[in-house]
């Protein structure tokens, strides 16, 4: 008996010993998780970082003109192809002036209307040809292929799209009908 008398405060400091280096060693993995969780993160934001840059040169370069607008009529946003093909020096210019797409784009009145009313039906819309004025006056012929983009609830954010100048096959399929 007095052995094991003598063995308990020997015991009772190895096992505090041993809860500490358990301690110790969490705490340890506990960093090294954290240091793991952070080099992970780095990574994804440094990838989030290439493909948003990625997007960003594809939208600035594209040869099609692509946009997004509200449903009011009102362009959010455009690139510089579909400024140029307006006629505007850059997507800004084109954003400052052109305020509203039914009035001042669209050649033939209620063009927009059949646009919403379309959109409406289908949330998307291929192959839509209208005429539109460009900023100098001219008439140019596109062809627009558009998405609805809604939230969670179902709401109507704003459109999104790509347009193509028509103009060149509109003439020609109107040159054959003449000839």
């Amino acid at each position: 008996g007095a052995a094991v008398k003598a063995l308990r405060p020997v015991l009772a400091t190895w096992s505090n010993a041993l809860k500490a280096c358990r301690a110790s060693a969490a705490l340890k993995h506990q960093k090294a998780e954290g240091k793991q969780a952070k080099q992970v993160l780095r990574a994804a934001t440094t990838r989030l970082k290439q493909v948003e840059a990625d997007f960003k040169d594809l939208f600035d370069n594209a040869v099609e003109g692509i946009f997004r607008t509200t449903p009011s009529g009102q362009y959010l946003r455009v690139n510089p192809a579909l400024a140029e093909m307006y006629g505007y020096d850059n997507p800004q210019h084109m954003l400052q002036e052109l305020t509203d797409i039914s009035r001042q784009l669209y050649v033939d009145n209620g063009r927009r209307e059949e646009f919403k009313a379309l959109m409406d039906a289908s949330d998307q819309l291929r192959d839509f040809e209208s005429r539109i004025y460009c900023r100098n006056g001219s008439i140019i012929w596109i062809n627009e292929n558009v998405r609805a983009v809604r939230n969670e609830a179902g709401k109507l954010l704003y459109y999104e799209g790509m347009i193509i100048n028509i103009t060149k096959r509109k003439n020609a399929e109107a040159q054959m009908l003449h000839a």
